[in-house]
């Protein structure tokens, strides 16, 4: 294999946007030696999670494809991500993938350090200097997402946009729909504005889905642990970012999961029968039959709910 070599910067240290930590990522030594004796790319491996390195390592497909294109340095890490960084062989950062959990999805990410064309520090740093060009930024999209990093990838997303005639286009709304994960990303204003035209290439019902797990995610997860919480003005804040009535019963249907994931039956006795009451018409079969299921096992007068409690 040819030895790519690209203007780039090195960088001792990664700013994680995620974590707002910085931890020390590069190769050493005998790893930038073996690489540049073999005309191979540098991995390295750095992992929180024991179990997500012997995954990929241990399957023979993906590890076979791992050894024949890079030198492999294993490092551990306190951040709490797994991160798989590719180097070139003048210890420049090329490429970047985070907390891939699956073999064969994480080594098509890192395929993609193979390619200047999808490398995605190569790419930032020709976007950097210039190049807005919809190609390069479709693929910096998909690239800034795998990487993990949440400081650029709204941006590169609004630039990509800007470059389109129509940012509803179907294509357009499927990259929306998988690189849309906050409220402030550009495409949760665009999938809002017009779900209809979304569902059509979605499918009914998934783009609100989609956006009622960013809500949740935002609004109600950072409260589970708290003591006491505010459901009223909770519920407020999420009607606030989806200003849309047809999508009350997700917003209510939040409080019913937060309700569930802190355990709270005392509090779920009363409100899942007012909230099936309210929008049980808009629920599906599968739903109906899940709520069902947690009254049985969980609320008083279930078969199981003592037993459980």
């Amino acid at each position: 294999m040819k030895t790519l070599i690209i203007a780039l910067v090195s960088i001792p240290l990664l700013n994680l946007a995620s974590t707002n930590k910085q931890i020390a990522v590069t190769p050493n030594k005998k790893t930038v030696e073996a690489a540049k004796s073999t005309g191979k790319f540098i991995l390295v491996m750095s992992h929180a999670d024991d179990k997500a390195k012997a995954a990929i390592l241990e399957n023979r497909h993906t590890s076979k494809f791992l050894n024949d294109h890079f030198v492999i340095e294993q490092q551990g890490n306190t951040n709490g991500q797994n991160l798989y960084l590719i180097y070139n062989q003048r210890q420049e950062l090329v490429h970047r993938v985070t907390n891939e959990p699956y073999p064969y999805e994480l080594a098509v990410k890192i395929k993609r350090a193979l390619d200047p064309e999808t490398q995605y520090y190569t790419l930032l740093a020709r976007f950097e200097n210039g190049d807005h060009s919809a190609a390069i930024l479709e693929n910096l999209v998909k690239a800034a997402s795998d990487a993990g990093d949440r400081k650029n990838a709204s941006r590169l997303m609004q630039a990509y946009l800007e470059t389109q005639e129509s940012p509803l286009a179907p294509e357009n709304i499927q990259l929306l729909a998988k690189h849309t994960t906050e409220s402030s990303d550009p495409g949760f204003a665009l999938l809002l504005a017009d779900i209809a035209a979304a569902d059509d290439v979605l499918g009914n019902g998934k783009t609100a889905e989609k956006l009622a797990s960013i809500v949740f995610n935002e609004v109600f997860v950072p409260q589970l642990d708290k003591k006491n919480v505010d459901l009223d003005a909770m519920a407020e804040k999420a009607k606030s970012m989806l200003p849309n009535n047809d999508l009350a019963y997700l917003i209510d249907g939040m409080v019913i999961q937060f309700l569930e994931m802190r355990e709270d039956w005392d509090a779920l006795q009363s409100a899942l029968p007012a909230y099936l009451n309210a929008h049980g018409n808009q629920l599906s079969e599968a739903m109906h039959k899940y709520y069902s299921w947690l009254g049985t096992e969980h609320l008083a007068g279930g078969k199981n709910a003592a037993h459980n409690r």
